[in-house]
């Protein structure tokens, strides 16, 4: 028991660390260095019920990076990574 929970504590301090290491700035300044440094373009995004905007910006690359922007125009990076594909759901019988 003692294991697990020193394991989960060191889980979330590791989790807050990285955390702590991306800061949250201006929504505008975000968006363009994702297409001016990475050639990163907007590919999706959805609201959450608290007012959240979560994006997801990807290269022809393969790059991709997930953000949260707050009713304030704040945008936070949630994560990113390589091997973004997008996938198109089929339409009709058998979907």
């Amino acid at each position: 028991m003692k294991v697990l929970c020193c394991l989960v504590a060191l889980f979330v301090f590791a989790a807050g660390s990285a955390h702590a290491q991306m800061p949250c700035v201006k929504y505008d300044d975000v968006v363009k260095r994702l297409n001016e440094m990475h050639q990163e373009k907007k590919v999706a995004h959805g609201l959450t019920m608290l007012g959240s905007l979560y994006e997801v910006y990807a290269s022809d690359s393969g790059s991709w990076t997930m953000i949260s922007v707050t009713p304030r125009g704040v945008a936070c990076p949630v994560g990113s990574g390589q091997g973004w594909q997008m996938i198109i759901p089929k339409q009709g019988k058998g979907a």
